[in-house]
């Protein structure tokens, strides 16, 4: 059993070496959580498209994360190693999941719309008290939907 996770663990080294020196390509690694993995500008970035349903399916959930946990995840997950500018979500598509975590500053500290994933950067966003999600920011293309699903106390932005 050592053996097998001591097989595990330098095999998952190598593919961080591989991914840390190859700039351009990327990790597809799991069905569920975490499916990305890149090296980027000194970071590992990590991304998943949102599940909860507060999201919209094309929120990306991005964090950058350290080394050790870089190493477990590629030893709990067989990988796909891809050129980053093939990572599609669904193939075909025009644009990476990178292109879309980008758009939407998933690795910034930006404030982003808690439905569509869009940032300040891009969007006006407001602050509205929800029925069931409590406060949330909200751009106002996602506002105008949640008040006419009868989602927001009062439609009167907060912040």
């Amino acid at each position: 059993m050592t053996d097998a996770v001591l097989d595990e663990h330098d095999i998952a080294l190598d593919q961080l070496e591989y991914l840390k020196t190859t700039g351009n390509v990327c990790a597809d690694g799991s069905m569920t959580g975490w499916t990305w993995l890149r090296y980027h500008e000194g970071d590992w970035q990590a991304l998943r498209f949102a599940t909860e349903a507060v999201h919209t399916r094309e929120y990306i959930h991005g964090e950058v994360w350290d080394r050790e946990r870089v190493v477990d995840w590629l030893v709990d997950n067989p990988v796909t190693m891809h050129p980053q500018s093939s990572a599609y979500r669904w193939s075909p598509d025009s644009k990476t999941v990178w292109d879309y975590a980008d758009e939407q500053d998933a690795f910034s500290d930006r404030d982003r719309c808690v439905w569509c994933g869009h940032s300040d950067r891009t969007r006006s966003l407001g602050v509205y008290e929800t029925v069931e999600d409590g406060t949330v920011g909200l751009c106002e293309g996602c506002r105008d939907d949640w008040d006419r699903a009868g989602e927001l106390v009062n439609g009167e932005v907060l912040e």
